[in-house]
């Protein structure tokens, strides 16, 4: 699949009702930018492919098995014949591809995994996620601005919690309400807030 062809299919998901909390999951679990690592191994997995293209995964482990397979000359001519840097008609189409492939699952890439799902992206599918995601923010797209906002708010929280700030479970359900339900926010929650802005100052003194 091409780029485009990954982000429309990204795109039709997220317009019917199961698939935009689909995707919602996927932004969830693999963003911000850092959730998400390439797989080390596969062997254990069942069909470890891509929930966004069906493409085959491979992890790190299978890549490099498959490097020190491939032999000097190998490597050597590959090399020369990308580099175009001579070599019969014969020989360019032979080593054109990197050898180490024939050495894995046909059409495998390197996967990527996260603590959060057990569904797995290939890296072109993580790129064009995050570009939809990107480009719905820009363009207002309203679930994805919602999304954006309590992404965040729990980030900023997980930060503080990390950085000694003690946050009360009221305060982190008030945090959240005033992203989900702005509208319903009372004199209480403000407060709330108030009094967590407050340590947060105290705690950056």
């Amino acid at each position: 699949m091409t780029e485009e062809q990954i982000y429309q299919k990204i795109e039709k998901i997220y317009n019917s009702e199961k698939g935009k909390g689909f995707i919602t999951h996927l932004l969830r679990s693999f963003f911000p930018v850092g959730k998400g690592t390439f797989i080390w191994d596969t062997n254990e997995m069942e069909e470890p492919k891509c929930c966004i293209t069906g493409k085959k995964l491979i992890g790190k482990s299978e890549a490099m098995g498959a490097m020190l397979k491939t032999t000097p000359e190998e490597f050597s001519k590959h090399l020369r014949v990308s580099l175009d840097l001579g070599g019969d008609e014969e020989e360019k189409k032979k080593y054109m591809e990197h050898p180490a492939k024939k050495h894995l699952p046909k059409g495998a890439v390197l996967g990527i995994e996260c603590e959060k799902s057990d569904k797995l992206l290939c890296q072109d599918a993580y790129e064009q996620l995050y570009n939809f995601y990107a480009t719905k923010l820009l363009h207002g797209d309203k679930h994805m601005n919602w999304l954006a906002k309590n992404m965040r708010a729990k980030e900023t929280i997980k930060l503080m919690k990390e950085n000694g700030v003690d946050i009360t479970q009221t305060e982190e359900k008030t945090v959240i309400k005033k992203i989900n339900k702005p509208q319903k926010t009372t004199f209480g929650d403000l407060e709330v807030l108030q009094n967590l802005k407050n340590k947060l100052e105290q705690n950056n003194t």
